[in-house]
């Protein structure tokens, strides 16, 4: 009888803590992308040089050519790979200038300006949870839902 309340119960809890742990995942991979491409932009600005960011939809990547690297390394790409921990999400979809690009990769440069080269929705999926980040870029706002 304990057992098998044990296995009601757990047959209860595990999928909501697992969806829990995915929705966790996908709001910090969120965060994490537009922190970045927020950073890249304002060193673009503070450089009055352009920035530029890759995001590579086979490889769930974000490379940058980032002049601070999260490690502390200067002058070496900085590699983002959201298939890996902690985050485990796939980037689903990513659409330029309202076109979308299935496969290969999308480049988004900001000048010295801090002004974007084209508009970006990138969709992260982790599990069944799907969110955006979106690039404006006339305003140069970031932002993640």
């Amino acid at each position: 009888m304990v057992l098998l309340v044990i296995g009601v119960i757990s047959a209860i809890a595990v999928p909501r803590f697992t969806a829990g742990i995915q929705r966790h995942r996908l709001e910090g991979c969120l965060q994490m992308l537009q922190a970045e491409l927020q950073s890249l932009r304002d060193q673009a600005m503070t450089a009055s040089d352009s920035r530029v960011a890759q995001f590579d939809i086979a490889e769930s990547a974000l490379r940058t050519d980032s002049v601070i690297q999260r490690d502390g390394q200067t002058g070496v790409d900085d590699v983002v790979r959201l298939a890996e921990s902690p985050w485990y999400c796939q980037i689903d979809r990513i659409e330029k200038a309202q076109e979308v690009v299935a496969t290969g990769a999308v480049t988004v440069s900001f000048n010295g300006a801090g002004v974007a080269n084209t508009d970006l929705q990138v969709t992260i999926r982790c599990g069944q949870h799907r969110g955006i980040v979106r690039l404006d870029r006339f305003t140069g706002r970031v932002s993640a839902e």
